[in-house]
């Protein structure tokens, strides 16, 4: 992530780290849940419940699932087509 995009994240941020609110813009929707698939340990499987528990962690404004679907349509998060399961794949080095 380039330094500029986490001056702007820093914006959604409080003092403990987590985000505080959703941004408006898409670009920077992206870079936030960009930041939030390290939370995930790779090669793991979770539950939806466990899903929703890591981001609630991670942020104050009480929606896991908007985080969770959008991170999951741009392929940062995969599941399970019954959504029992999701899990992060190996990046790329």
């Amino acid at each position: 992530m380039v330094a500029d995009t986490q001056l702007v994240l820093a914006n959604y941020r409080d003092a403990e780290g987590r985000f505080t609110m959703w941004p408006a813009r898409r670009k920077v929707q992206i870079a936030l849940l960009e930041t939030l698939v390290d939370a995930f340990e790779v090669g793991r499987r979770y539950t939806e419940i466990e899903v929703n528990a890591v981001l609630n962690r991670r942020h104050t404004f009480g929606d896991p699932a908007t985080l969770r679907r959008d991170m999951v349509d741009l392929g940062l998060l995969h599941r399970e087509r019954d959504a029992t399961a999701y899990w992060i794949e190996p990046r790329d080095a």
